[in-house]
This record gives C-alpha cells, structure tokens and sequence, in this order.
C-alpha cells in the first residue's frame, strides 16, 4: 500500500499533463524558455574599471590615485623612482641620480671634492677635512690656512700658526721676549 502511495505520488503530475493538452503545451514551453535563459544570463555583469588618473590602472588597485597624465606607472598605479630616491621621476630633476628632496633630487654639489657638500663647506673652493668645515690646514698646526698667518709653517695658536721667532736666539719667543734685540735669560723674560 505504501509503494502505491509513493508511485501514484510520482505519476500524478504525469496523469495531470496528460489530461490538459494547452496546459501541457505551455509548461513545456516555459521549460524551454528556463533552459535557454540558464545558458545565457539575461544580464551580463562586466566589470568596467573606473581609472579618475587615466594611467591605465582601474581605481580599485591604485595606490597612488591622481597621477599627472602620459606618467608611465608601476602595475600598482604609482609612478617610477629610478634612483629610489623617494622622489618620482615626473618631479625629480636629476631622475637617475640619487640626490635629497631640498635639492629637487639632484645631489648636492661638491667643487672641490673632499666629500663634504658646498652648502655645508667654509671652503667649497678648496679640499679640507670636516673637522674644520671643509677648510684645509697646509701646515697640520690645528688652524685654518684662512686663519693661519703662516700657512706653510708649523706655529701656536697664540703665534697666529706661525713658529715662534727669536732674533736674539735666547730660547724666548720674541712674543714673551722683553728684550728682543739683546740675548737674556728664560727667568728674566730674555733680558740680561
């Protein structure tokens, strides 16, 4: 009784067709029609990549929106940094040089070549240490040949950088001397 139920369960709707010919005719025409509409959607979805920049990178992957027009960009939408200087190449005067953002990507210049830039060196015409702003010292006597009264000769500071004279030839500068023209003891200031 049970198998009845179920087989009469599943031919009903078969029994059903078969007695209505127009309502047969229609279902099987809205069947077919299910049938061409699940092969082709009736809407097609394109995805249409929005590019404000117009650089050729829709907007959703754009890390870097808002670049100038005819830029060639990375496939993220950023511009190119040849020199990895942080400076894009559109705004980089000196785009395969490595050079600072105040100098517009440019290095800084360097005339005289002793490794310390001309804004920073006292001397950018001529090779010095850094000790002393990029100022030379010929005699090596700890003051700048801009400074040093005798650039070429080893001295003290409280000489000017020249060496202590003694005309007298009594061991006492003629600076510290009392007496310069006369030979004298250390004692006495050089006098005799």
């Amino acid at each position: 009784m049970k198998i009845i139920k179920h087989i009469a369960f599943f031919l009903l709707p078969l029994v059903l067709i078969a007695q209505n010919p127009k309502q047969t005719a229609k279902r099987n025409k809205m069947y077919k029609k299910g049938a061409r509409n699940s092969q082709h959607e009736p809407y097609e979805f394109r995805t249409v990549a929005y590019d404000s920049d117009k650089d050729g990178v829709g907007d959703y992957t754009d890390k870097c929106p808002g670049t100038p027009k005819g830029t060639k960009v990375t496939p993220f939408g950023c511009p190119f940094d040849a020199d990895f200087d942080g400076l894009y190449d559109y705004e980089d005067t000196c785009p395969q040089e490595h050079g600072a953002r105040d100098n517009k990507g440019c290095p800084w210049p360097d005339k005289d070549g002793d490794g310390i830039v001309d804004k920073e060196d006292d001397c950018p015409n001529a090779a010095g240490l850094a000790v002393y702003k990029g100022c030379p010292d010929s005699d090596k006597d700890g003051i700048i040949d801009m400074k040093d009264k005798c650039a070429n000769e080893y001295g003290a500071f409280e000489y000017g950088g020249c060496p202590p004279s003694d005309e007298d030839g009594d061991s006492v500068p003629d600076l510290k001397d009392m007496c310069p023209q006369t030979p004298g003891l250390i004692s006495k200031k050089g006098c005799p």
